[in-house]
């Protein structure tokens, strides 16, 4: 987890009562190896826990969420917590300004770990202003493929989204030679997964606008005073260093922040809430509606 032990995380989800009666360990991951990919675009080398290379198989269990930063939280994303907690920080400062670049450094990840299999757990899923303040929302289904990139993609279709406005589906079939196909029951839902509030229902407007007009319409963080208990999640986990405690109270610098929104997904207490100029609100209104007269 980003913030607290493993042991705790579980206890709050449920997990170790699971795995008490199925006779699971539940174990902290403290000794790194590096592993090594030459073809990677970012992050050629990486440190993982030694019992990546100790497995004899291992399987990348995703829950299906919404991610602020990148859209949605599926398979290839999943495996950014396997590396070294230190570095984590820096990748997100290096690529974080950019949702194609983090993109391509997941999939650096991804190509590293290379898990056997992928699955995806989507019988209650999140949508909304995910991971930290997103809503439960039951989808009803589980996919399993041996290439998370081809299931990420599936789910897309599933879940009735356009895989050119998630980064990580748009890069991905840039980086993969890979071809989806499905086998098993059918899946449709007849509703369109709610995306966090940093993207718009479409996708189009930030690719149109958005270099020009960024300052007027790029959605950042923003501290609630009056819910903020100074816990300090925030501050010890912005890449940026942009957070600072003034008067008891978290405090972000616009000038530094890189609308990574890590601050966003450990508050405790959701005293950190997105903000969307008027502006950049009233652009993608007027421009959606245009795109529905059409």
């Amino acid at each position: 987890p980003s913030m607290g032990s493993v042991e705790n995380a579980a206890k709050k989800c449920g997990l170790d009562i699971i795995c008490k009666e199925l006779n699971v360990e539940i174990k902290s991951l403290g000794e790194f190896v590096s592993k090594s990919n030459d073809n990677n675009k970012h992050f050629k080398k990486l440190f993982f826990p030694k019992e990546l290379d100790e497995a004899d198989y291992v399987v990348n269990l995703a829950k299906l969420k919404t991610h602020s930063l990148m859209g949605l939280t599926l398979g290839i994303k999943n495996v950014f917590g396997l590396v070294k907690p230190e570095f984590r920080g820096q990748m997100h400062f290096q690529t974080g300004k950019d949702r194609d670049e983090f993109a391509h450094m997941l999939i650096d990840v991804y190509n590293l770990v290379n898990p056997d299999l992928t699955i995806i757990d989507g019988i209650i899923g999140m949508e909304g202003n995910g991971p930290a303040n997103g809503v439960a929302r039951k989808f009803g289904f589980v996919g399993a493929s041996t290439h998370a990139y081809a299931l990420d993609i599936e789910v897309a279709k599933i879940l009735n989204t356009d895989e050119n406005k998630i980064p990580l589906l748009k890069i991905g079939k840039k980086r993969f030679n890979i071809v989806s196909e499905p086998i098993g029951d059918e899946i449709k839902i007849d509703f369109l997964i709610k995306l966090p509030d940093t993207f718009n229902s479409n996708g189009t407007l930030t690719n149109l606008v958005y270099p020009y007009l960024k300052k007027f319409i790029q959605a950042r963080p923003v501290v609630i005073p009056e819910k903020c208990i100074a816990c300090l999640n925030c501050k010890n986990i912005c890449p940026a260093k942009a957070i600072s405690i003034r008067d008891g109270k978290a405090w972000i610098d616009d000038k530094i922040c890189i609308k990574c929104f890590c601050c966003h997904e450990v508050c405790p207490i959701n005293a950190i809430k997105i903000n969307k100029p008027y502006i950049g609100r009233l652009l993608e209104k007027n421009f959606n509606k245009g795109l529905e007269d059409e």
